[in-house]
């Protein structure tokens, strides 16, 4: 079973979203490979990874491997891509009333079942690996709003 890493920080949930997709293709992940993935993707606190930075990184680590998606995904082309034995990390969109701003955070999806989808780190204050039911995700899917950028890459082993 593989150990997910967990984000530590407030910014870094896109390197640490690649890092859980590379330990699930079998690569052999270190704490070292988290610095080194922030300064490629460019994370900096408080703003943390643009979809541009992160593209370069996973393109980097699984080359013709993983395919992005601009916009969002239905849920049903995502069941079907997890169903193969595929993984998704995909950037979704929340209101942080603390900030009173929208906030992106990045996720990996590495598997599914009838009722919840299994992803890692669902924010900082939830275990490497939580399961999140249906419901939720579609809420993450419907929250976007016009002109966020919602990116989804659907990686294979």
């Amino acid at each position: 079973m593989v150990r997910y890493l967990k984000q530590r920080d407030g910014y870094s949930c896109g390197p640490v979203a690649v890092l859980n997709a590379m330990k699930w293709a079998g690569f052999e992940v270190t704490g070292e490979n988290l610095k080194v993935f922030r300064w490629i993707a460019l994370c900096t606190s408080p703003h943390g990874c643009w979809p541009r930075h992160l593209h370069n990184l996973i393109k980097l680590q699984f080359e013709r491997k993983a395919s992005a998606m601009k916009g969002k995904p239905t849920m049903k082309y995502m069941d079907k891509w997890l169903d193969q034995g595929n993984s998704i990390i995909m950037r979704y969109f929340w209101h942080d009333k603390e900030r009173n701003k929208r906030v992106g955070h990045y996720i990996f999806i590495p598997d599914r079942t009838e009722k919840y989808y299994k992803v890692c780190n669902d924010g900082r204050n939830r275990p490497a690996l939580t399961m999140i039911s249906r419901k939720t995700m579609n809420n993450y899917l419907r929250m976007q709003r016009k002109g966020d950028t919602c990116c989804t890459w659907f990686i294979r082993k």
